[in-house]
């Protein structure tokens, strides 16, 4: 299309692709013909354009590949890649060298922005520039966060295990999280859904579960990150005691006990032995057997326990015997006590029948063979007491409460202690009765109280017999004083006495007396003792002091009433050294039991009787049984055992119609030893004792109970 024909040439901008002017001559004379038109013709080229893209997320020190795309303009067209690090809206700055379509920016550190400039030296063409391109560099790929369920280091076979996830951070190009799980300690992996359970059932050991996380990234120069990891141990399930002991369950105070349990603690817990529930009290040991040293009454508790599996127990317990078993003796005669403990060095005893009942303690220190011991004891009510009313007066007020021990087997050299408990209500009525025949009998000083003694080895033990009517304080059995005794105190509320470093054994008690000081036996005898020979039995005796002595007259029995002289031995006077004696009695015959004694005769004629000794030339190697003694008797008789092996006695009193009144059980220990029957309780008249050995040896005696 054209415009209207134009006298003067026209000037125009030029549109679209395809532009045009026409030129002609006209003429207005007649007969003149217009010219034909002349035809110029100019192309307009667009005006240059340009594009870029390369949008992208690189992690530091990565670099992107950029591109563009242009158009439009003539003349000689040309590309400048231009960079900016202030932001979308420059300034921006060309890049040396960069004129391609294309582009590969250097390693960056911090975002970056780009864009391209299109430049065309054809007339009128405009310089085009185009979009902006952002290089984003973004921080490395951080893996998220875990948070475990249940939140602890260890869990018991068969829990379920789960964890959930935060987002990971940074990276560029493509991110994934990524989780994944292991049942195996992280030897193989799988997928894992946040969220979902792990089934623990079968499973054990260290770290054996676990899950773990990391972010994956694309973007130039990203790597994945590093995997976080959380784990668990998984304890096998740990089972209960179904068996809990402690062996023994019944000691002394200090023994070893040895404590086991068939519990099952799994690989990753432990048993552990507590004398509290739920692991309180105080800590003995671990593992299923395990030992302790209880000196009370004790419960111990099997603590199953591990890191994650609950908490299981079963219990054992131990009777511990304590000196809380010391019993004060009652109105009785016990024979044959036996060793129960031994506390802190002391051997308690008691009778078979009642073995809670420790009534007598004996230390036996460090010997060289370790002795055993027979223990007796009598604890009865009322005061022993013998009363010479001569001038000037004195008498001797004993307990009936008495012990004799001897050994068995072992040795003493070194020494024992022993422990005798009494009832102090015993003491101060043997006080009052001296009290009160101190005021009858006008003494004129008392004994101190308590006085404790022991007779000596050779007068075969105490026995209230001992204390013959009229004797008072002169006491003409040998015996060795303790006074107030080593110490005394008390166990379980018992007082006792306490007699140490004794070195021969017998028996004894305690009391107090009355009279002038020097009122005392003119003869201090030590011991007197009957030893059979092959042909002859000698008789033996020692005094630690003698008065006034003129000499000894030995005399004999076959029946322990009727004695005859068979010989005597001078006296040495006045003496305080200890004096030794001796007499051989030839005239014996084997397989007889003979009894002795002394007459000790002063030079004033005055005379004192001893107590009696027997010995037998035991030739057949046969049990043998001597008569009573005494007999007549009121409150105690005895008779002399010969046995040639250990065994057991029984005897039985019967009165005269054959009803039994009493009856008991005896160690017999081989050699010879004496029987006490206690008769106090009996009364008057005759009485047939009748004795049986468990090799069926049946032996009767009579005996006349008198007031």
């Amino acid at each position: 299309t054209y415009t209207s024909w134009s006298t003067t040439v026209p000037s125009f901008a030029s549109t679209g692709s395809d532009n045009r002017i026409q030129i002609r001559r006209n003429c207005n004379g007649s007969g003149c013909d217009i010219s034909s038109e002349s035809t110029y013709t100019w192309a307009v080229t667009p005006d240059p354009t340009v594009s870029a893209s390369g949008d992208a997320t690189i992690c530091s020190n990565g670099s992107a590949s950029l591109s563009s795309s242009s158009s439009g303009g003539t003349g000689t067209c040309a590309l400048q890649w231009q960079i900016s690090t202030a932001g979308a809206s420059g300034p921006f700055t060309n890049i040396g060298g960069a004129t391609g379509v294309s582009y590969n920016t250097t390693a960056l550190s911090a975002t970056t922005w780009y864009r391209v400039v299109r430049t065309c030296s054809g007339s009128n063409c405009n310089t085009a520039t185009s979009n902006v391109v952002t290089v984003t560099v973004a921080p490395d790929p951080v893996a998220g966060t875990i948070t475990k369920s249940p939140n602890q280091a260890a869990v018991c076979e068969a829990t379920n295990v789960s964890a959930t996830f935060t987002a990971g951070s940074g990276g560029g190009g493509t991110v994934t999280d990524v989780y994944q799980y292991s049942t195996n300690g992280g030897s193989s992996w799988s997928a894992y859904t946040p969220g979902a359970n792990i089934n623990t059932t079968g499973l054990n050991g260290t770290n054996i579960v676990q899950v773990r996380t990391r972010r994956e990234s694309t973007g130039s120069n990203c790597t994945n990150s590093p995997w976080t990891t959380v784990f668990w141990s998984v304890d096998d399930a740990h089972t209960a005691a179904t068996i809990t002991t402690a062996s023994p369950s019944v000691i002394c105070a200090g023994d070893l006990v040895t404590l086991s349990c068939n519990a099952n603690a799994g690989s990753n817990g432990s048993i552990d032995w507590y004398t509290g529930p739920g692991g309180t009290g105080t800590y003995v040991g671990s593992t299923q057997i395990t030992t302790d040293n209880p000196t009370a009454n004790t419960t111990y508790y099997a603590y199953v326990n591990g890191s994650a599996c609950p908490d299981l127990e079963t219990s054992a317990s131990v009777t511990v015997h304590n000196t809380n078993y010391v019993t004060l003796p009652g109105t009785t005669t016990y024979n044959n006590l036996q060793e129960q403990c031994t506390i802190n060095g002391w051997t308690y005893y008691a009778t078979a029948g009642n073995p809670n009942e420790w009534l007598f303690a004996i230390r036996k220190n460090v010997q060289s063979v370790t002795p055993t011991f027979d223990v007796d004891l009598a604890s009865h009510t009322g005061v022993i007491s013998s009363v010479n009313t001569n001038s000037p007066s004195h008498g001797s007020y004993l307990m009936r409460r008495y012990w004799n021990v001897s050994l068995t087997s072992g040795s003493i050299a070194n020494g024992i202690d022993i422990r005798f408990y009494y009832d102090p209500a015993d003491m101060a009525a043997a006080v009052a009765a001296r009290d009160a025949d101190y005021i009858t009998y006008n003494g004129s000083s008392k004994g101190p109280t308590p006085q404790w003694f022991k007779t000596n080895a050779a007068s075969g033990g105490f026995h209230p017999s001992l204390l013959t009517p009229g004797m008072g304080n002169n006491w003409t059995f040998p015996f060795t004083f303790f006074g107030p005794g080593s110490s005394t105190g008390t166990e379980n509320g018992v007082t006792y006495v306490q007699f140490d470093g004794l070195t021969s054994l017998s028996g004894g008690t305690g009391g107090t007396t009355f009279g002038e000081a020097n009122a005392l036996l003119p003869v201090e005898l030590v011991s007197l003792s009957a030893t059979a020979n092959d042909e002859s039995i000698s008789v033996n005796w020692v005094t630690a002091s003698e008065i006034n002595n003129e000499k000894f007259e030995v005399l004999r029995s076959t029946d322990a009433v009727n004695f005859t002289k068979i010989g005597e031995v001078a006296g040495n006077g006045t003496t305080n050294a200890t004096s030794t004696y001796s007499f051989d009695d030839t005239d014996v015959e084997k397989d007889v039991i003979y009894y002795y004694k002394l007459r000790q005769i002063d030079f004033d004629g005055a005379d004192e009787y001893s107590h009696v000794v027997s010995a037998v030339i035991n030739t057949l190697g046969q049990f043998m049984i001597g008569d009573l003694v005494p007999n007549p008797a009121s409150s105690y008789s005895y008779v002399e055992l010969i046995s040639p092996v250990n065994g057991n006695i029984d005897f039985l009193i019967t009165n005269v119609v054959g009803q039994e009144v009493m009856s008991g059980e005896f160690l017999m220990e081989e050699g010879s030893q004496r029987l006490y029957f206690d008769i106090e309780t009996l009364l008057p008249g005759n009485y047939i004792i009748t004795i049986i050995t468990d090799t069926g040896i049946k032996v009767a005696r009579k005996l006349q109970v008198i007031r």
